[in-house]
């Protein structure tokens, strides 16, 4: 993988559009796209260096005749810092496929493709295979069916979301049917979520990792994961049908796949030892979306039933581990407004609520709501833009604040802080630590 990044990398630098165009043959349409990214953030809790890195983005897209399309990414990125997590091939976990592992050299750059793929024409439709992103549903901050692509999480669920989406190697075929379309996705890529082992956002909730007391003393011993790895037996298979009919957007969606967190089992000998042997679950989500505009108001929808979902209860300290991931079936959705108040002006909200059915007298419900604004200015070179998150169970969240410069068509100036609060035990409440403050520069060329 490390070869193929550096040859394509080799070609954008050395080669300008009229020479690859000659080299790809005379009816070949080339577009080379390059993007600079540099990004520091400043934790407030120990006025430390959290992110001090620069990333390389070429993009080279085109078309091979009149009915074939290519588009190929990827990302060089070079860090200062190790704060958010160790960048060594032996650290990056078992989470990925080795298709769709990251490459280094040393500990401080990182080679990624990020995609690959092609776009073939059919009649009515386009069957696209290689390394893509596909994105369900609209809602925003947390996803109900957005389930296709794992995520990366080393910065938890901060910065833009196409960038912590994990592409995958897959085949989607989508074809038109009158007023309805349709979309088959086989995905033979048995990569899962990417969290990180150390640095400000490990993991250390107890909604998420079995939790000890600290009065032990004994040995914890981490099992490797058990990962799918049977072809086409093993692999997830997506389906939706979505259309437009008297002003509503709509879709029905089914996935069967293994679900991209892994479940944790713990077993432990009293004051010894304590094994996690983390694996995936085969799973069934079953769900849809409806979405209308009345004049400037928006209403978005989504609604979803997964099947064979693992979770941890009864996460309580003890002298060993009290935790057992247990088996239930979980209904969640979203209701989503936006308004548009002028031109340069929306405000945004969502209520999310998702439950474990069959719990019995344990408390396995789970309700949030987040508050989005944004604001324009100066012709659109100027956007100002807040989001914040609450659980509203735990009582704790996140509240995100940005501000983009767009000097001009070349570069963006960037500003922004993130600040955890609440419940150390709850989903956000566990990064207070971690709030920080980010500014950034991005050219593109």
């Amino acid at each position: 993988m490390a070869t193929l990044i550096v040859g394509f990398l080799s070609a954008q630098l050395m080669l300008p559009n009229k020479a690859l165009s000659q080299s790809l043959g005379a009816s070949s349409q080339i577009d080379i796209r390059h993007s600079l990214d540099i990004r520091y953030a400043l934790g407030f809790d120990k006025g430390e260096t959290q992110i001090a890195e620069v990333s390389y983005r070429p993009e080279l897209s085109g078309r091979l005749n009149d009915g074939i399309d290519y588009f190929v990414s990827a990302r060089v990125r070079a860090f200062s810092s190790q704060m958010l997590e160790q960048g060594t091939m032996s650290n990056q976990g078992d989470s990925r496929s080795h298709i769709n592992r990251r490459s280094f050299i040393g500990d401080n750059i990182e080679l990624e493709l990020k995609e690959a793929y092609a776009d073939i024409f059919t009649y009515n439709g386009y069957l696209r295979i290689g390394k893509q992103t596909v994105v369900w549903g609209q809602a925003d901050g947390l996803r109900v069916l957005d389930q296709i692509n794992p995520l990366n999480y080393r910065e938890f669920i901060l910065g833009d979301i196409e960038d912590r989406r994990i592409a995958l190697w897959m085949a989607k075929l989508e074809h038109s049917f009158a007023d309805i379309t349709a979309e088959f996705i086989w995905l033979p890529d048995h990569s899962y979520n990417d969290s990180p082992n150390s640095g400000p956002f490990k993991p250390t909730s107890p909604r998420l990792v079995p939790r000890l007391s600290e009065s032990f003393r004994g040995t914890v011993i981490r099992q490797p994961s058990d990962r799918p790895n049977r072809f086409i037996r093993d692999d997830d298979y997506a389906l939706r049908l979505s259309g437009f009919s008297q002003g509503w957007d709509w879709s029905l969606n089914a996935f069967y796949f293994y679900d991209d967190s892994a479940a944790i089992d713990v077993e432990g000998e009293l004051g010894s030892k304590v094994i996690l042997s983390p694996s995936y679950k085969r799973s069934l989500l079953l769900g849809g979306s409806a979405s209308n505009a009345f004049d400037k108001l928006t209403f978005r929808s989504e609604l979803a039933y997964q099947t064979n979902k693992h979770q941890l209860v009864n996460n309580k300290p003890g002298l060993i581990t009290l935790n057992k991931t247990e088996k239930f079936d979980q209904i969640s959705s979203v209701l989503g407004l936006d308004y548009q108040l002028s031109a340069n002006t929306l405000i945004s909200g969502q209520l999310f609520v998702s439950a474990l059915l069959d719990s019995g007298d344990i408390d396995q419900t789970y309700n949030s709501a987040t508050l989005l604004a944004r604001q324009e200015l100066l012709n659109d070179t100027i956007i100002l833009e807040g989001l914040i998150i609450h659980d509203l169970d735990k009582s704790d969240g996140s509240l995100q604040l940005s501000a983009k410069y767009y000097l001009d068509n070349a570069i963006t100036l960037k500003a922004g802080m993130d600040i955890f609060y609440g419940d150390r035990e709850g989903l956000y409440g566990q990064f207070r630590e971690a709030s920080r403050m980010t500014v950034g520069l991005e050219y593109n060329f």
